[in-house]
């Protein structure tokens, strides 16, 4: 049951036998625009911003039932990929990611 991460750009980069997750805006695992405005402007540090993400996955019913999904997926053996717009760390699908890996027992 592994968790990938990816970039948008190179969807079709990546195998077909992954179920792709989209987790950008404005999808349901995508930054909230208020709290991706406090992050580029530099009025949060990167650690309030994850803990502000989590706490918005886990309280809101269209990001939670998604995060949900993903979890059977990865419980039922499928590799599940996270993919965004950012190209490189940090971004949120990361500490998606990892929050998932601590939730499933992967790390």
């Amino acid at each position: 049951m592994p968790i990938e991460t990816g970039y948008i750009a190179k969807w079709k980069d990546y195998p077909t036998d992954e179920i792709k997750i989209r987790v950008a805006r404005p999808g349901p695992l995508g930054v909230p625009k208020k709290l991706w405005k406090l992050a580029k402007e530099n009025k949060i540090s990167w650690h309030e911003y994850e803990i502000m993400y989590l706490l918005h996955v886990l309280t809101d019913k269209k990001a939670s039932e998604k995060l949900f999904e993903i979890a059977r997926l990865l419980q039922d053996g499928k590799t599940v990929r996270l993919i965004c717009y950012e190209k490189n760390p940090p971004c949120h699908r990361f500490t998606l990611k990892k929050a998932l890996e601590i939730e499933m027992g992967i790390i």
